[in-house]
């Protein structure tokens, strides 16, 4: 009798971050994988149960902030916790085993008064994320986003003025604000 063919794992599309949900290994990607069995996810069989009332583009983005204990050391450039916007896929045309990444840039803050500056701005702090600009590979309209419109979608938010590299234990005092340089614990 032969033996069963080993399974292939799926090949990365060119630029984007291949991550299922089985091979989670850090805080983030554990928390976004996590996100497809939250209510409202799309999950197998789904499509037999909601055809007739479910829509063939998936909902905007949604924003979720981590808790300490899922962030663990990791946090913004002012200490609030880290987090990433979700989007599942599609009920028509979705691929519930397929995930794009996207790592949020921003270039970095280069001496502690540009940090300070940052820290109180969207690439400094968790506070004041609301919505993400869903153009590109983001965009969940199959129109307009052929090749990615059907894959889960997270966007890891960039907070840390450092491109998810500060790895300073105690925070950095500029006058009378604290700049936490702490990244690296979330994706690790």
């Amino acid at each position: 009798m032969a033996a069963a063919p080993t399974p292939r794992a799926p090949t990365p599309q060119v630029g984007v971050y291949a991550h299922t949900a089985a091979s989670a290994k850090s805080a983030m990607f554990a928390n976004i994988a996590a996100c497809a069995t939250l209510p409202g996810a799309l999950q197998p069989g789904d499509a037999d149960r909601t055809l007739v009332q479910a829509p063939s583009v998936a909902p905007w983005y949604k924003l979720h902030v981590l808790t300490p204990e899922q962030a663990g050391d990791g946090v913004c450039l002012d200490g609030s916790p880290p987090g990433f916007f979700y989007s599942p896929p599609p009920l028509l045309g979705g691929r519930n085993d397929s995930w794009l990444l996207h790592l949020d840039g921003g270039g970095w803050c280069t001496d502690p008064e540009a940090c300070k500056v940052r820290s109180k701005m969207s690439k400094g702090t968790s506070t004041g994320w609301k919505h993400i600009d869903q153009a590109g590979i983001l965009n969940t309209e199959a129109a307009r986003n052929p090749t990615f419109h059907g894959f889960h979608k997270a966007v890891l938010k960039y907070c840390d003025g450092a491109s998810f590299s500060g790895d300073v234990q105690d925070p950095v005092i500029v006058g009378d604000t604290s700049l936490h340089f702490r990244t690296p614990p979330v994706l690790n």
